[in-house]
């Protein structure tokens, strides 16, 4: 009911935009249309009571974003808006999580799972969402170096949304930041001769890689899992510095469970022919399996899963039909976020009705609108 009173509010309101938006764009519309219609088919024939309307939930917020965007980024100086508006929101959540650093109970406790998982999320419900958000406004911020005209404020946004994402834990994410650090410099410092900046860069790059690796990567108690267990204990500021050196009840997490997870995917889609064909419903993973994951780790076993062969085939047509667009285009920013977040999704689902689903459809709808532009 929420869904489509919502989708009637902004029919009604936004109907010529949405005329014009069909006459000259019908390809999107059409795809999301299908998208609801696997969506029903698949929660019709595997309703399971409200576990099963939970991951429908769960699909509604980001199909609502995609329309908003549509309708919202008709008009491109509002998404010349947009990016300034995630600058800023990048700088609070950076803020936000220098305070969790230390004291973590302040809201919640942020440091995701347990205190013996120490990962900093900022605001977002996991963090591997504020990972992603990081490395998102980095390759942003790079990739428009020399559209900044004051090289102090982009370098503080650099060093911000760097050590976010060292903050986050990600290792995927890291990962990725590193392969996408180096492919631009490549594409916008050694091919322009900029060996000034370049250097710059390649220092901060390294401190970076170095703070990961005493974070996350050192064979001894970790820097961030000390602060987290040191801050929860309540010790004395004047025995902080004592006890940070001999602090040892850290135990490191154990290696994530993704070809676990996909195992049981393969293993409950080819149980039956229906399940094969549709899936078991929007999310089917965390809600109607009850598996202690909430979703597979992998956009596209999340769709085998909850969409069946169907689902399977849409997604793959969808990425086709994003790619060849990419390929017209001649914008090394929107590239980027669209290869990024594909690649990320071989180890993740980043859907969830947040803020990463409206950069990606923010983009997606620049995309549609003007590819061309620089």
């Amino acid at each position: 009911t929420i869904y489509f009173n919502s989708f009637n509010f902004l029919l009604g309101f936004y109907k010529d935009i949405f005329i014009n938006i069909f006459k000259q764009h019908k390809t999107p519309l059409l795809l999301f249309f299908i998208f609801i219609f696997l969506n029903l088919i698949s929660l019709v024939f595997n309703y399971s009571g409200i576990k099963s309307l939970e991951g429908f939930f769960h699909i509604t917020i980001p199909s609502l974003i995609f329309l908003i965007c549509l309708v919202l980024f008709y008009k491109k100086e509002n998404f010349d808006k947009f990016i300034r508006l995630l600058i800023l929101l990048s700088i609070i959540l950076f803020l936000i999580n220098l305070i969790f650093l230390f004291k973590p109970n302040t809201y919640k406790n942020l440091y995701a799972h347990a205190q013996s998982y120490p990962r900093l999320g900022s605001l977002f419900q996991h963090p591997i969402g504020y990972g992603v958000f990081s490395v998102i406004l980095y390759l942003i911020l790079l990739s428009n170096f020399y559209n900044f005209y004051n090289k102090l404020f982009y370098y503080l946004l650099i060093f911000i949304n760097s050590l976010g994402l060292v903050m986050s834990g990600g290792k995927v994410s890291f990962v990725l930041f590193l392969v996408f650090s180096i492919f631009i410099f490549y594409k916008i410092f050694l091919k322009n001769k900029d060996f000034k900046n370049l250097f710059i860069h390649l220092i901060i790059l390294l401190f970076i890689v170095f703070l990961f690796y005493l974070f996350w990567l050192s064979t001894k108690n970790l820097i961030l899992s000390k602060v987290s267990l040191i801050s929860t204990q309540n010790i004395e500021f004047s025995n902080w510095i004592e006890n940070f050196y001999t602090f040892n009840t850290y135990k490191e997490t154990s290696v994530n469970r993704r070809i676990e997870i996909w195992q049981i995917v393969l293993d409950y889609n080819f149980k039956n022919f229906k399940n094969f064909i549709i899936g078991y419903g929007p999310f089917a993973f965390g809600k109607i399996l009850e598996k202690d994951y909430i979703h597979t780790h992998n956009l596209f076993f999340e769709f085998f899963l909850s969409y069946g062969l169907l689902g399977f085939i849409y997604l793959l047509i969808l990425i086709f039909l994003i790619y060849k667009k990419l390929s017209l285009a001649k914008n090394l920013t929107l590239n980027l976020i669209f290869y990024y977040y594909f690649i990320h999704s071989f180890f993740d689902v980043l859907f969830w009705g947040g803020v990463l689903d409206l950069i990606f459809f923010t983009f997606l709808s620049y995309l549609i609108y003007y590819p061309y532009n620089d």
